[in-house]
């Protein structure tokens, strides 16, 4: 059927959380993916007032030429699979009715002892002893940095954290930090307390929500192997599979920008059945969108008076 042109936009959220979990997870809001629950609960009231919000999938229905929707359709979605959207997100969207769909890392379920390097590093930064950005933390990370790097005396965290994101040896380098700094990473209390479990997943779907893959450990998969790459693909579209009794699902891109994917990517995704993959380029999407390169509005961009 010949679908009337619509522009659609995806909200793309992280984390969500409590006033005291927002300043206990100083990272998280000062890289902006942490919203306050009162924050959040006024954004999608927003939302919901002036957008139809649907499912993923019927999204993809439309830009498939399969289904129409209404103008003014909207969909939510959420990336990395924290606890928070269990207990802080999944309440109000159940209340108000709302689907959305929640794209988790296949090695990161609670139970799973994993913790993605991502948040090991915002853990050591947030539980530190020397309190941050203190004289006595500045010198102890710039030697720290300057030791591994060697080529920069200048320290900051979106430096380090870009260093330890292109490097081969995240693990390593992020043991040496949490030596450093003085933080004992216990993988199995800092996997449950952060992240979605079996249970959670299976009553989210019993309620309507929808999930996709985000990898297994949440790689940029420019700075992989395409061998590698390719095995973060299946094996997280394995276990979603398997969660959600679903042949053909949804994709995130880790970091989500245009530099993180190309051709063989979207050829490997194509060629195991994933129904579209979302990047985090702003913009809304319509029936000349490539179902794998969606684009998203970061809701700590999301400009109330304009979308």
């Amino acid at each position: 059927m010949k679908n009337q042109i619509h522009e659609i936009p995806i909200i793309m959220y992280h984390r969500i959380l409590n006033k005291k979990d927002v300043e206990l997870g100083s990272c998280y809001s000062e890289i902006n993916s942490a919203l306050e629950i009162s924050e959040f609960i006024t954004q999608i009231n927003f939302l919901n007032k002036k957008y139809s919000i649907i499912s993923l999938s019927k999204l993809i229905a439309y830009l498939k030429g399969e289904a129409d929707v209404p103008s003014n359709s909207c969909v939510i979605s959420f990336d990395d699979g924290y606890i928070d959207h269990y207990q802080n997100v999944f309440p109000i969207l159940k209340e108000l009715g709302l689907p959305a769909v929640f794209f988790i890392m296949g090695d990161c379920i609670s139970g799973t002892k994993k913790v993605r390097w991502l948040d090991k590093f915002y853990y050591i930064l947030d539980n530190t002893p020397y309190q941050k950005n203190s004289d006595k933390f500045n010198e102890i990370v710039s030697d720290f940095y300057r030791t591994e790097v060697e080529k920069d005396n200048h320290y900051d965290d979106s430096k380090l954290k870009t260093f330890i994101r292109n490097s081969s040896e995240k693990d390593t380098i992020i043991d040496k930090l949490s030596s450093t700094l003085n933080v004992k990473l216990d993988l199995d209390k800092i996997n449950k307390k952060l992240y979605l479990s079996k249970e959670n997943i299976a009553e989210m779907l019993n309620n309507g929500m929808e999930f996709g893959a985000h990898t297994m450990s949440h790689p940029d998969l420019s700075t992989i192997t395409l061998e590698d790459s390719e095995k973060e693909i299946k094996d997280s579209g394995i276990i979603v599979r398997n969660l959600t009794n679903k042949e053909e699902i949804p994709f995130a891109y880790p970091f989500g920008s245009q530099k993180t994917y190309n051709k063989n990517i979207v050829r490997i995704l194509k060629e195991n059945n994933f129904s579209c993959a979302l990047t985090s380029i702003t913009g809304t999407n319509n029936t000349e969108t490539s179902l794998f390169e969606l684009k998203r509005i970061d809701s700590a961009n999301l400009e109330l008076n304009k979308y």
